[in-house]
């Protein structure tokens, strides 16, 4: 919070919604993992051994498919057909790959705080919420369930810009690397808490995800995964 800065973001245009089962699904079936034109040459040397055993990666960390051939999930509790309303959720280099599979981009960290909180400076939460209380439902937020839920189908409205499940239905990639704001400086309670990811191998994800205490949707946080640790609850969505 103490860091905060102005940033200017150029015109762009976001997906409504965070990318689908359903439409990761078309990246697989097209061969995605088999295109190394779509994949950073770090990203694709980490394919070739990212699968079942040290074998090429196929799909998605959490999806198998069944004796019969049908894609199944592995949710917290219990394996799942697959459920092609959900958010999917990938690595920051399957998410980079589908978006040149599409024709788009992973948005920036500054991107997203523009379509999520607009021109409303005095926005501390999401919606204009005053406390994390009042932030209300997004998916499960708050530990209110175990899985996503159908991607649109939260309780609360789309945002001035018609996005819905900013928040609460997953973290949501951006292109940004984690790095530090003008001006930081380590805090003395916990000085490695951010800096030792400042690295170029960590991302910046917003919004949120089942798993995520109402608090840490604030403005002011900021959180960061690995570019290809597979165990986060992280989608995404394109933009151009």
């Amino acid at each position: 919070k103490q860091w905060a800065t102005a940033v200017a973001v150029e015109a762009f245009s976001m997906q409504t919604h965070p990318v689908t089962h359903a439409e990761f699904l078309d990246f697989v079936t097209a061969g995605g993992y088999q295109t190394p034109s779509l994949w950073s040459e770090s990203a694709w040397a980490w394919v070739q051994t990212a699968g079942v055993e040290g074998q090429p990666k196929t799909h998605p960390h959490q999806w198998f498919q069944a004796a019969d051939g049908t894609w199944q999930l592995r949710s917290l509790f219990e394996d799942l057909p697959l459920p092609l309303s959900w958010p999917v959720y990938v690595t920051h280099a399957e998410a980079e790959a589908y978006c040149r599979f599409v024709g788009r981009r992973l948005p920036t960290e500054a991107e997203w705080h523009r379509a999520a909180y607009g021109d409303h400076a005095d926005w501390r939460y999401p919606g204009g919420a005053v406390s994390p209380e009042a932030v209300g439902g997004g998916g499960h937020l708050n530990f209110t369930g175990w899985t996503p839920v159908p991607v649109g189908s939260a309780e609360q409205p789309a945002n001035p810009y018609g996005l819905k499940d900013m928040h609460g239905n997953g973290w949501a990639w951006t292109a940004t690397p984690f790095a530090p704001l003008p001006g930081f400086e380590p805090s003395p309670l916990y000085e490695p808490y951010s800096q030792d990811f400042f690295d170029g191998a960590h991302y910046v994800v917003c919004g949120g995800s089942p798993f995520t205490d109402a608090q840490l949707t604030r403005r002011s946080f900021r959180n960061w995964f690995y570019w290809h640790y597979p165990y986060t609850y992280t989608g995404f969505r394109t933009v151009q």
